[in-house]
């Protein structure tokens, strides 16, 4: 048995070693023979700013920051194959315990979850399982077949399609979620089509955010609540939104949870170095994610806190005191290309983060707290009063539990009110997908709600369970339909951007420029038009130019708004027949009638 334990521990090794290997190799010295030059003239045609290179090139922080992440990167890839050296020829992986750790660690995770799966109950293993699969096979159609939103063209043309590097150092949006876009710049040379493999990362976590999902329930309550709310949760609406948009917030959602699944344990009374590393990586990984990840963290941080002083041991409170260290060290040290090539205040000051007055607030706040509550739960018209209902579910649940980890219970009350206090105090009113992470406390409350009469439903009857799970079936179907027809609603220009995209395919060859109008929705049809001729023909040096209130234009394809108010001689021009209700996309004649 422990021999098989061992071999099962050691193929898990060898397959991440493999991984990690191609990644270094392969990108390692792409990187290293990249010159700052060439850099720069790709990321300035990338970004239609090509004005921009002799200003960036006669800045010396852009250059020292290159050097020093080529410096880097070189380092790395020479210790991992000294690392290897030793390790397949000499069998003495010394070079660095640190990487023998990690991997051990890795691998000990990996084989930790399959014996957790192995010694769940049948039922619960296949219900589970079918989850799981069915949540796999959806996810895989939606990355294949939804048309690309703005956002997600938006991060590839200015991020994650630039390579490594310029996600490391541009951020002139918030719109950059850098760690998202580091993986997204690798998946991208994935043997699959490029908007499937911008996206397959969150895809990744989606899954990965389902089981740890259910193993945290399985923790707190039991598996049956456990695997029904699951199902609920990995169809709700927003849930599947972000599942299969190439954007960070689902990979911030599976780093919330997983800093939550550790703290689980610390605050539980396992101290072990691994629940520490956990909560420290994950939350390391969702402010290199997103930065308004700090929300989140600095509730749970307050918690983790609170309770390390309530124990009043002085190795919890120094344990404690070291995880935020590393935290804190470690992320600024991440954001260091960012904060040097583009100032701290690209972080905490840019055109996303607007401060704004009391009256503003007070004003706003309360609507802005609908809208996400509407969000959250898939515009369904569920009152957002209800909310005050889930708290007091979990405040209720941490006083009558008397499990160990009950405290996880208060934490989750503590998350779900706190936006109300962060607009407060931060004065700014963020976007309803900044507050994603909520989806946790609210299907805890509603596990908690449940747990009792799905256990005695079980219990009670012999096949009581089943039932209950073909019911969470029914309306994960239900949810899985109504999130088809939001998406076709909300996200309607896309499938209009989409429809413009498979007519001017062709046409890419032929166009240099692009003029649009500003007002509107123009800009949008822009962006993913300027995405798509990249990801098809791999054009990146078409210009871009706002049309002019009046006056000719000499552009190859215009954009204008339905109800446009500018002057414009269109008598050389082509108009695409569409049916949408957002905007007119006009090509030059000679370029529409070529062939």
């Amino acid at each position: 048995m422990q021999r098989h334990k061992n071999k099962v521990e050691s193929t898990i090794r060898l397959v991440i070693i493999i991984f990690i290997s191609t990644i270094l190799l392969r990108f390692g010295w792409t990187f290293y023979r990249y010159h700052y030059n060439t850099f720069l003239l790709d990321v300035t045609h990338d970004i239609y700013k090509p004005e921009l290179f002799s200003e960036l090139l006669s800045d010396p922080k852009g250059k020292i920051v290159f050097s020093v992440l080529k410096a880097a990167i070189f380092f790395c890839v020479v210790a991992w194959l000294v690392f290897l050296v030793r390790t397949v020829f000499y069998r003495k992986p010394l070079i660095a315990p640190f990487f023998e750790k990690w991997i051990s660690a890795l691998a000990q995770l990996v084989k930790n979850n399959l014996d957790y799966y192995r010694l769940l109950p049948r039922v619960i293993k296949i219900s589970i399982t079918s989850i799981i699969i069915l949540e796999t096979v959806i996810l895989i159609g939606f990355i294949y077949l939804l048309p690309y939103d703005y956002d997600e063209a938006y991060s590839y043309l200015y991020f994650s399609g630039n390579g490594v590097l310029s996600s490391l150092v541009y951020y002139p949006l918030p719109n950059n979620h850098v760690l998202y876009n580091i993986l997204s710049s690798v998946s991208l040379h994935l043997p699959i089509p490029v908007v499937p493999a911008t996206r397959i990362i969150s895809s990744v976590s989606a899954i990965i955010t389902s089981w740890y999902f259910f193993k945290l329930l399985g923790k707190v309550l039991s598996n049956r609540a456990a695997v029904i709310v699951t199902s609920l949760l990995v169809f709700s609406y927003p849930f599947l939104l972000y599942a299969t948009q190439a954007r960070g917030y689902m990979l911030m959602l599976l780093c919330a949870l997983l800093s939550l699944y550790g703290y689980t344990y610390i605050v539980g009374g396992n101290k072990g170095r691994k629940y520490y590393a956990l909560f420290v990586i994950s939350n390391i990984a969702g402010l290199f994610t997103i930065p308004s990840f700090l929300y989140y963290f600095l509730i749970v941080d307050i918690f983790f806190f609170f309770e390390a002083l309530r124990s009043r041991q002085r190795k919890s409170i120094w344990s404690a005191l070291k995880a935020n260290l590393v935290i804190a060290v470690v992320t600024f040290t991440l954001y260091l290309p960012v904060i040097w090539r583009n100032g701290f205040q690209a972080l905490t000051n840019n055109n996303g983060v607007v401060a704004r007055s009391t009256d503003f607030i007070a004003a706003n706040m309360g609507y802005h707290l609908r809208e996400t509550w509407s969000f959250l739960n898939g515009y369904t018209g569920t009152a957002f009063y209800f909310s005050v209902v889930l708290i007091l579910i979990l405040v209720v649940t941490f006083y009558t539990s008397v499990s160990k980890y009950k405290f996880l219970w208060l934490t989750a009350a503590g998350i779900l009110l706190s936006p109300a206090m962060i607009i407060w105090v931060h004065r700014t009113i963020p976007f309803s997908r900044t507050w994603l992470y909520l989806l946790l406390p609210i299907y805890m409350a509603i596990a908690s709600l449940l747990s009792f009469p799905i256990d005695k439903i079980s219990k009670v009857k012999t096949n009581g369970f089943i039932y209950l799970m073909l019911a969470a079936t029914i309306l994960a179907g239900i949810q899985f339909w109504r999130f088809e027809k939001l998406q076709r609603q909300i996200y309607a220009v896309n499938y209009d951007c989409e429809y413009y995209n498979k007519l001017l395919d062709s046409k890419y060859g032929s166009i240099n420029t692009i003029g649009y109008e500003v007002d509107g929705l123009a800009f949008y049809m822009k962006d993913i038009l300027l995405c798509d001729a990249k990801m098809a023909n791999n054009r990146n040096n078409i210009l871009s130019q706002p049309l002019q209130s009046a006056g000719s234009t000499v552009c190859d394809v215009l954009i204008l708004n339905k109800k446009s108010n500018i002057d414009l001689n269109l008598q050389g021009y082509h108009l695409l027949q569409g049916n949408d209700s957002f905007f007119n996309v006009y090509v030059r004649k000679d370029i529409y009638e070529r062939k």
